[in-house]
């Protein structure tokens, strides 16, 4: 964690001066490793802390707040890069990184523990494992493809909102926030149904659902002009299927 938390402040700070295009690229790729790396610990965390239905909320708490970040980040963003200038991004992502790094080196305790000596043939047996159970590779498929709803929609929809139908940035980081909302509210019923249906049945319900809605949206995409709802609309039902499940 302090070594991911360390790359992604350095580069904050040095994507400020980026003396071109392809440097600023390489900066944020450095900083999606270091993003991934405090994700990937936090998660380790969890699972060492919680146990049963308490692990289901706590995990769930965890990937709301992991996918709210690039929906509430447009909003932020909007407002910062229309007030100051695009470099005062990176200056909160650094300060933000830097107090989490300090944070996690100042009172955060390791939470493992049944530490094991280092050995490698066990690792590698363990991932094989890990890499080949159904259940896993199934999870993992799910996880990635909703997570990319949220990366497709950041990508595309900027140029869409911005470029083709002339909103603003600032514009764009409400509507963000919108579907950010979406996406909690779909968590919020999570928590809630969590409690009396399998949670089996919430992922088929959300995942038929998000597919009937995507299905909408492709035909009224096809159907009418583009326009500010037609894109929204059905997008925020399918950001609330994929909170649900």
């Amino acid at each position: 964690m302090l070594f991911s938390g360390l790359a992604f402040t350095l580069v904050s700070f040095l994507s400020i001066s980026s003396p071109d295009i392809y440097f600023l690229l390489f900066y944020r790729f450095v900083q999606g490793i270091g993003s991934a790396g405090l994700g990937g610990s936090i998660r380790a965390v969890v699972s060492d802390c919680f146990s049963g239905l308490s692990f289901k909320r706590a995990i769930t708490l965890i990937t709301t707040s992991w996918a709210l970040g690039p929906i509430i980040g447009p909003f932020v963003g909007g407002y910062l890069e229309t007030f100051f200038h695009w470099k005062m991004n990176f200056y909160v992502y650094g300060g933000y990184s830097l107090f989490i790094t300090l944070y996690v080196a100042l009172l955060f305790k390791e939470t493992n523990k049944a530490k094991q000596l280092f050995n490698p043939i066990n690792i590698l047996k363990n991932i094989t494992q890990i890499l080949t159970h159904p259940i896993f590779i199934i999870c993992t498929i799910a996880a990635s493809l909703l997570y990319a709803t949220f990366v497709i929609f950041n990508i595309v929809a900027p140029f869409l909102i911005q470029t083709t139908l002339n909103y603003s940035a600032l514009e764009y980081g409400y509507i963000a926030l919108v579907m950010g909302a979406a996406y909690f509210l779909g968590n919020f019923l999570n928590q809630f149904f969590i409690k009396k249906c399998s949670i089996e049945n919430i992922a088929i319900i959300a995942g038929i659902t998000a597919l009937i809605i995507s299905a909408v949206l492709l035909i009224i995409g096809l159907t009418f002009p583009i326009s500010l709802y037609v894109i929204i609309v059905p997008t925020i039902f399918i950001f609330i299927a994929s909170g649900l499940m």
